[in-house]
């Protein structure tokens, strides 16, 4: 499916724990550009740190990014909606 990528998040504000830089310069070059959605979670997928999971939402067309810190003694989790997309019709 060809997609549209859109409404990044700002890199700022959110969960407790900030948001990876590298996550947030992917999330940038992707912003209006036109791939599909296995594009980019490989490009995110390889910028995320190994204990970070991305999640592809297609009921509300965003791509998730979910930490849980062990170090917390509830295991705090933190979920970011990186970037939302809508279908490109061709």
């Amino acid at each position: 499916m060809i997609v549209r990528f859109k409404n990044p998040h700002p890199s700022v504000g959110g969960p407790v724990e900030i948001l990876p830089e590298e996550i947030s310069k992917v999330l940038r070059i992707l912003d209006g550009m036109t791939k599909t959605t296995d594009f980019a979670l490989g490009a995110l997928a390889y910028s995320a740190p190994d204990e970070y999971w991305l999640s592809l939402d297609t009921t509300f067309n965003v791509i998730r990014l979910l930490h849980c810190d062990t170090d917390y003694p509830d295991e705090q989790i933190s979920v970011w909606k990186l970037i939302e997309f809508e279908e490109v019709k061709e």
